[in-house]
């Protein structure tokens, strides 16, 4: 009687491979070096008899395209940015923005964690032309928590009573605190920080903890994104004791969602948001 083995992996990209091995092959190779894929969740079945290993990959449930959150009407004062506070090189440039939204994305999967990542270039460097920017690489690793922290939700869209009419209801935000388990960092690119890698952290010790929702992002009542946070250099020493995060978020529809997406205006949602980046530049 001839038997067989089937192995089924998922990686982290939701890819699904099937094997059908005979006994003689797999025991000539080991299938998981020779087609060099994270074996994330098997289950084998050997002459009827099955084995089957804990799932363990993560599904990403939503993902968005994360531009600068420029103010609106209920925010008076200051420019847009997506990160205040971290000095880039010599040009002492404390605003940082994103080229496009294909830059910088925000992964929301379903054990609750994010994974918040991309490119943010230096303002000046970018409307001055320059060919090599300064800059950061943003990868940020998130944990959902219930509640506000013992301060939040905080409430910064100063104009026209956001929260009192009803654009802005806090109650409907999400909150997530930095990873215990996975560092986040920004790496430096140009000039003076070219290759500095600073790990940063929750600023306020849980009271304020990362916020997302409609007006979350302290500068808009668009769907966005604020946090405080420090950050540290590759010896502990503490390099900026208070910077920010202000972004917006944009849905990037799935296959499976983009019709859906269109539907709800989404398509309309990402052209007012291109707008208001070329009306700034």
């Amino acid at each position: 009687m001839r038997q067989s083995l089937q192995i089924t992996w998922r990686s982290r990209n939701e890819t699904q491979i099937l094997l059908l091995l005979c006994p003689m092959f797999f025991s000539s190779m080991n299938p998981i070096k020779h087609f060099g894929l994270p074996l994330m969740a098997a289950s084998v079945v050997v002459g009827g008899f099955m084995m089957e290993a804990p799932a363990q990959a993560l599904e990403l449930v939503n993902k968005y395209s994360v531009t600068t959150a420029y103010k609106d009407q209920y925010y008076g004062g200051g420019a847009g940015h997506t990160i205040y506070g971290l000095d880039a090189g010599s040009l002492n440039e404390r605003s940082s923005i994103t080229t496009s939204s294909e830059d910088l994305f925000w992964e929301e999967y379903d054990d609750g964690t994010v994974h918040f990542y991309g490119t943010v270039y230096d303002k000046k460097q970018v409307n001055g032309g320059n060919a090599s920017p300064f800059g950061w690489e943003v990868d940020v690793h998130l944990v959902k928590r219930d509640g506000a922290g013992t301060g939040g939700p905080k409430k910064e869209l100063n104009r026209n009573n956001p929260y009192g009419s009803g654009v802005v209801d806090p109650s409907t935000w999400s909150f997530y605190d930095f990873s215990d388990n996975v560092a986040s960092t920004l790496t430096g690119f140009g000039g003076e920080i070219d290759n500095l890698v600073l790990t940063i952290d929750d600023l306020t010790g849980g009271k304020y903890p990362v916020q997302v929702g409609i007006g979350a992002n302290g500068k808009n009542s668009n769907l966005g994104m604020s946090t405080w946070f420090k950050a540290y250099d590759e010896n502990g020493n503490l390099y900026e004791n208070h910077a920010d995060f202000n972004v917006d978020l944009t849905p990037v529809p799935t296959p499976a969602a983009g019709l859906a997406w269109l539907f709800t205006g989404g398509a309309a949602i990402a052209r007012k948001r291109k707008q208001e980046r070329d009306n700034e530049s």
